[in-house]
């Protein structure tokens, strides 16, 4: 059976245990909420438990939460009577082997429900390894990121000190050419002035 198929069962035996609930609370006999109890405990091991071990790292988080939930619920539920004195007294009509039985269901239930625990703690640290590989492969990514900028600012910075330097050097180049157009300039003034003078 796939973990889709899991699923579904799941969420089919939760609707089925909603109705039962809802006819545990009609019922005003403990001996008719214990029959009640009864189907819905059938229900849950039929077609929760095994289901859900056997697929529950598939199954959604809310689906999971359902199940957790209605597993505290059947404990709540649990008829109050003691089962030791039904042992020895043979409770209400029932053969001790039946209630030995009880014992039995009672005590897979039990381990059923702590490797439950044990599952869901076991994906919780799973989880939590892989976020923290994420983070780590994140802020090394980041790491790396940083260094490429400090070098391209670098990079940046030198570019800039020799564009400063070229313009240095050309505005020494405009300043000398332009005293050499002046002195030209003026030469030319002085031989136009000289012509004058020696046409005069």
């Amino acid at each position: 059976m796939s973990a889709d198929e899991d699923a579904a069962s799941c969420e089919r035996a939760l609707a089925e245990l909603k109705d039962l609930e809802k006819q545990y609370n009609r019922k005003r006999t403990d001996e008719e909420r214990a029959a009640v109890h009864a189907k819905m405990k059938a229900v849950w091991r039929a077609n929760v438990l095994e289901q859900f071990n056997r697929s529950r790292s598939s199954f959604p988080s809310e689906l999971k939460s359902q199940i957790k939930s209605w597993q505290a619920k059947l404990k709540s539920m649990s008829p109050k009577t003691d089962k030791r004195d039904a042992l020895v007294e043979g409770g209400e009509g029932r053969e001790p082997q039946e209630t030995e039985q009880d014992y039995i269901r009672a005590g897979q239930e039990i381990l059923a429900m702590n490797q439950m625990h044990l599952q869901d703690a076991k994906s919780n640290l799973e989880q939590a390894r892989m976020i923290g590989e994420n983070s780590l492969e994140m802020l090394e990514q980041q790491d790396e990121a940083l260094k490429r900028t400090a070098d391209s600012l670098d990079e940046m910075e030198s570019t800039l000190k020799v564009s400063e330097k070229v313009l240095k050097s050309m505005a020494r180049k405009m300043m000398t050419d332009k005293y050499l157009w002046v002195m030209i300039g003026l030469t030319a003034l002085a031989i136009i002035g000289a012509i004058v003078a020696a046409a005069v």
